[in-house]
């Protein structure tokens, strides 16, 4: 496996970041489709956990400045996981700078 991690600083409430990660996810479901297996909130929903296509795991947290991402990637599949996990941070910093734009 191969571990890909960023941080992405929020500048917002917790609840307020929370927020725009939600929308951020239904915005990835979206995009990626059935690429996207299943996403699980923990209670708080400060944590979640993302099983995609071939094994990839995802898992984010929110603290009070940050959202933190860790993928974990089957190395067979590191070089398309890439993109994919590019464009989720892509589109997780547009929703965290719309605030702040």
């Amino acid at each position: 496996m191969s571990l890909m991690t960023f941080s992405i600083r929020h500048g917002c409430t917790q609840a307020e970041a929370r927020r725009r990660l939600e929308q951020g996810l239904k915005e990835a479901q979206t995009q990626f489709g059935t690429m996207i297996h299943t996403i699980t909130w923990e209670p708080g929903h400060d944590r979640v956990r993302i099983v995609a296509t071939g094994g990839v795991h995802v898992d984010m947290h929110l603290d009070a400045e940050s959202l933190h991402l860790k993928a974990d990637v089957p190395m067979f599949l590191k070089m398309m996981a890439r993109p994919m996990i590019e464009n989720i941070k892509g589109m997780l910093e547009d929703t965290f700078q719309k605030r702040l734009g």
